[in-house]
């Protein structure tokens, strides 16, 4: 296509579309990617279902789950679009004994038989720091993007029994394409 007749298509599709197809024309393959939405997904405490050891009472008031006795562990299905680009995870949670911790982390897993792939390992709120309450953040780097026909993303939580220790929500931040 001659040069002054490409500038004329690019012009002619700014008039008719706007600015946001005049980008997309003008976009060279190398273009960095172009987020359309962000998005949170949130898998409260009830979402989760206890897999391994006795669970505490529920705190009433922030819905918060503790470790009664064992080695506790619980266990959630992220739900987002396939395409999504999961950027972070955040786990809330309280800690304010000084020997006992949370642990959490977020994996893929084959729907075929396989081995999961940890995307975030286990990290803790600390055996001798008591945080207090507080959200505790791990990025994705590179961003996973979910592939729900192949695999399924689950986040894990690992408690050990102790006092004013308890945990309430998992979120993942991502992005639409």
């Amino acid at each position: 296509m001659k040069p002054f007749l490409a500038a004329a298509v690019l012009s002619a599709s700014v008039m008719l579309a706007g600015p946001a197809a005049a980008q997309q024309a003008g976009a060279s393959a190398d273009a960095p990617e172009v987020a359309t939405a962000r998005d949170v997904y949130t898998a409260w405490g009830h979402d989760f279902q206890l897999f391994q050891g006795t669970e505490g009472p529920l705190n009433m008031v922030t819905g918060a789950r503790t470790c009664a006795a064992d080695l506790c562990g619980w266990a959630a299905g992220l739900h987002v679009p396939s395409g999504a680009k999961i950027r972070s995870v955040e786990f809330s949670a309280c800690d304010g004994d000084a020997t006992q911790e949370l642990q959490f982390a977020f994996l893929r897993g084959p729907k075929v038989p396989g081995e999961p792939t940890l995307l975030v390992p286990f990290p803790g709120t600390g055996i001798a720091e008591t945080p207090g309450c507080t959200t505790f953040t791990a990025t994705l780097t590179p961003p996973e993007t979910v592939q729900n026909d192949e695999n399924a993303y689950v986040f894990i939580v690992n408690s050990t029994p102790g006092t004013d220790i308890e945990w309430n929500q998992y979120r993942a931040v991502y992005r639409l394409p």
